[in-house]
């Protein structure tokens, strides 16, 4: 199955969201997250140019890291530093953080006050209007997430 460059960028942007709910370098958060906004912006698949034996670090902003990381992705769909984050989380966080409208402090504060750990249960939250309940969750961010629980 293909990788498309948004499957990496998704990759990079979970890593950067963990790595802000870990107490990581903001540095390196806000360096990650950049790294999935410009992927999402290239019109070349990463995949197609590793094939074709390109040099990624031709690309603004990919150093050899970054690029070394693409490549795993691109042969394993995911990299060794955003699997051993997420061994240190519940099973489901990458998949919350993937919700649009929700990021580390929007998480914390699910699991804080509701307890919600997986999709299920932030469906079900949302559901009974727990969700609702909570400052700074409206109707704006109910929509956007139940919209995404309902496309994955």
């Amino acid at each position: 199955m293909p990788v498309t460059n948004d499957d990496i960028a998704d990759r990079f942007h979970v890593f950067s969201e963990l790595l802000a709910l870990t107490g990581g370098d903001p540095f390196a958060i806000r360096a990650y997250e950049q790294t999935a906004r410009f992927i999402r912006t290239l019109t070349v698949s990463l995949e197609g140019a590793l094939m074709d034996g390109e040099d990624l670090t031709a690309l603004p902003t990919i150093g050899d890291d970054i690029a070394c990381k693409i490549a795993e992705v691109v042969q394993t769909g995911t990299f060794h530093a955003l699997d051993q984050l997420e061994q240190k989380m519940p099973p489901d966080t990458a998949a919350l953080l993937l919700i649009p409208g929700i990021g580390p402090k929007r998480l914390r504060t699910l699991r804080k006050e509701l307890g919600i750990v997986s999709q299920e249960e932030l469906r079900a939250a949302l559901d009974d209007g727990r969700v609702r309940q909570l400052k700074g969750f409206g109707p704006v961010f109910e929509e956007r997430a139940r919209a995404a629980l309902d496309a994955s």
